[in-house]
């Protein structure tokens, strides 16, 4: 025991007397009748030291008698210590004290942990031996501790082993006391060189010899000699030890040596756009079979076989009067107890097999897409010779409904051919399903997008595409038809049969959520990304609102990304302010006063956003809005299109910048009366030049 840290154990620290002593498991204190604990010399007088000052708060230095027996002092724990760590020592319990002085404190003194000596303070000790003794040499009583101290240390494995029971804590915490360490620049965090590691490479020293351009080896701590000095417990503790030899540090390349990948370069000829299409996948370009001038005669009923059908099927040929496909073998099991006779699943779609018939005319060649109006298949059509897609209506009251409609104007559509339209073939009602004939077309602007990784297209190929689109468009305004959601998914290509061809066809499908110009019903149509500030609003909308959609779709076909990809209507107004900026008063205040023939109750009006953004005299308040949408704050006004397309960054003329700009310019408008028609868009010169 050393007078240093006797001193250092009788500090007596004036604490609040409300701060209660922290109580340890009784487990940890000493057993009074242990046979076990081996005998100890008795304890001979501490070498003279003044006593300490005491003030009014420290109790009388008198022997108090207790029942519990009496803690061993500093000198009797530090023996314990030597003898339970000692070779020779058999008997190998482990006996755990804890560090007092000798006089017997009250409650309020030595309430802090860290003047006690710690576990990883002894074993430094052990390892290097500090003298602390102050120029006071230590008493016969203490000799064995002293020589034991000095003995040489003991491996760390197998003191180690002896402590099983905090193997984890007490080898995290030597590690980090005692091994090297070295910052690694990446992260300029000191890691811990491993003992085992260094060891290799001490017994190995032709691995050190070897160098390499990125890294060079270190030297062991078995060959660095630890420096002793008389420091503190809390700088021994809690202060790195520095090393004569630096380890090397990693050798980072520059961030202007790094290939960072380049952006990718938009497609600007169709025939570069045919060679990424062929690449992906061939079989877009087999060209269809054409259709017959002539058609195939029906199969004659003696020359059915009926033992491969089922009994269903046997009662619908006894119905039909033309039959021209009959699968060799059936592939539906009859369930009169399931959905629809075991014909359609839980959600009302019918099941797909290839190889199987519809309506006993097309043969289902493979699934083309599925959606909540049911699927839409491949299929060989027998009678014409030609392949087609049969649109599958799902069995469900409101998509009939629904599908009756698009048959109707499908139909009027088809009076006069268009080559931007998609052509109607026939219909029918297969096994409580609708079915939609039509032409095979190949992709849609979506899966062009995703096959192309959303690189985006020239000015060039957008100029195609919007001319035939607009076509498509006027052609449905002719009729006042409205097509109410278009979008990439609604618009498809047919491609050549060669890649070798420079020519494109644009087509419009999907006529379910159309209507007519007197027949508008619908306040929630078009697709979020689509949908024209005025449907947002809440106020009457006619054919302009496909203009709209018209110009978001080509604004994604050049940047490769929506325009304004809102998570909801708040959001997506907030980006259109932020580009195309605020509606003109007198537009808001017109366009409320359309709204009041609506045959909606006063509740209603006053919650839709023309009347709730929007002040009495029309004007926009931008506080209240960013209040209601919680998502993110909005700046009006804040971007542009040419920022937002970064057309300062490419390499076009100013001319047809210039035009390019001017025609959005007359798409993207908040009134719709002020907006461009699909007439009007067609003779701009950017489609013409």
């Amino acid at each position: 025991m050393t007078e240093f840290e006797d001193r250092f154990s009788q500090i007596n620290i004036n604490k609040s007397p409300t701060r209660r002593k922290k109580l340890y498991p009784q487990h940890i204190y000493p057993i009074p009748n242990d046979t076990r604990r081996p005998s100890l010399p008795p304890p001979a007088a501490p070498p003279p030291v003044a006593p300490p000052q005491q003030n009014k708060h420290t109790p009388a230095q008198s022997p108090v008698t207790r029942l519990n027996p009496r803690t061993p002092n500093r000198v009797i724990s530090n023996q314990i210590k030597s003898l339970s760590t000692n070779n020779n020592n058999t008997d190998h319990s482990r006996i755990i004290s804890y560090p007092m002085s000798e006089q017997q404190l009250s409650k309020k003194q030595f309430q802090f942990s860290f003047m006690r000596d710690t576990w990883s303070s002894q074993q430094k000790k052990n390892q290097s031996p500090v003298n602390l003794n102050l120029g006071v040499r230590p008493t016969s009583s203490t000799s064995s501790t002293s020589e034991s101290m000095r003995k040489p240390t003991i491996p760390p494995k197998k003191r180690l082993e002896q402590r099983k029971s905090s193997q984890t804590l007490r080898t995290r915490r030597l590690i980090s006391s005692s091994m090297p360490m070295k910052v690694s620049q990446a992260s300029n965090i000191p890691e811990v060189v491993s003992p085992c590691k260094q060891k290799v490479k001490h017994h190995h020293p032709e691995r050190r010899l070897s160098t390499s351009a990125a890294t060079s080896t270190t030297t062991s701590t078995a060959s660095t000699p630890r420096s002793t000095s008389n420091s503190s417990v809390f700088n021994r503790l809690y202060t790195p030890k520095k090393h004569p030899e630096q380890t090397p540090k990693l050798q980072l390349t520059p961030y202007s040596k790094l290939q960072l990948p380049t952006t990718n370069r938009r497609i600007n000829t169709i025939s570069e756009l045919y060679a990424i299409l062929f690449r992906k996948d061939p079989s877009l370009f087999i060209p269809s079979t054409p259709e017959s001038t002539t058609c195939n005669p029906p199969i004659p009923i003696d020359k059915i076989a009926t033992q491969s059908l089922n009994i269903y099927e046997r009662g619908e040929i006894i119905r039909k009067s033309q039959l021209y496909y009959i699968p060799q073998h059936t592939r539906h099991n009859i369930d009169v107890k399931g959905d629809n006779f075991g014909f359609d699943d839980k959600q009302g779609h019918y099941i797909i097999h290839p190889q199987d018939h519809i309506n006993y005319r097309f043969e289902i060649l493979n699934r083309l897409g599925t959606g909540s109006f049911g699927n839409v298949i491949k299929c060989k059509d027998h009678k014409l010779n030609c392949t087609v897609a049969v649109k599958i209506i799902n069995n469900n009251l409101n998509w009939s409904l629904q599908a009756i409609n698009e048959i109707k104007i499908m139909k009027l559509l088809s009076e006069s051919s268009n080559q931007c339209v998609l052509q109607y073939v026939t219909h029918f009602n297969f096994r409580s399903h609708l079915c939609i004939v039509s032409e095979l077309l190949s992709v849609n602007l979506y899966t062009l997008l995703e096959m192309t990784k959303f690189q985006g297209f020239g000015l060039d190929i957008v100029k195609k595409f919007t001319m035939q689109i607009l076509q498509g468009i006027e052609y449905l305004h002719r009729y006042n038809i409205i097509h109410c959601d278009i979008k990439p998914e609604n618009i498809m290509i047919k491609l050549p049969a060669t890649p070798d061809c420079t020519d494109i066809t644009i087509k419009l499908i999907d006529f379910g959520s159309a209507c007519f110009t007197n027949e508008i019903s619908f306040n929630y149509i078009q697709s979020r990304y689509y949908r024209a500030p005025e449907v947002i609003l809440g106020c009457q909308y006619n054919e302009k609102i496909d203009i709209w959609s018209m110009g978001c779709v080509i604004m994604e076909l050049f940047m490769g990304v929506p325009t304004f990809p809102g998570k909801s209507e708040l959001e997506q107004l907030g980006l259109m302010m932020e580009i195309i900026g605020i509606p003109k008063s007198s537009s808001i205040l017109r366009m409320r006063r359309q709204v009041q023939p609506y045959p909606l109750k006063q509740k209603k009006k006053n919650q839709s956003l023309l009347f709730k953004i929007f002040d009495i005299n029309g004007k926009f308040n931008l506080q209240l809005f960013n209040n209601i949408c919680k998502t993110r704050q909005f700046k009006v006004s804040s971007k542009g299109l040419d920022i937002i397309m970064g057309l300062n960054t490419l390499d076009i003329g100013s001319n047809v910048k210039s035009n390019w700009m001017k025609f959005l310019g007359k798409i993207f408008v908040w009134d719709p009366i002020e907006r461009s028609n699909a007439r009007e868009l067609l003779q701009e010169s950017f489609l013409r030049t």
